[in-house]
């Protein structure tokens, strides 16, 4: 029996989004310093 997944809260998919972003190998330095202050927030 197959149960769906319950949805991510919103800070689990910023923090999935956040991780695509920082491991693509291309990450800016504003992505940088956007990152840092998305995690001073949702530590």
């Amino acid at each position: 029996m197959d149960t769906p997944c319950p949805p991510a809260a919103p800070a689990q998919q910023e923090a999935a989004e956040w991780y695509a972003v920082l491991s693509s190998g291309e990450v800016s330095d504003q992505e940088k310093s956007d990152w840092q202050a998305w995690l001073t927030v949702h530590a």
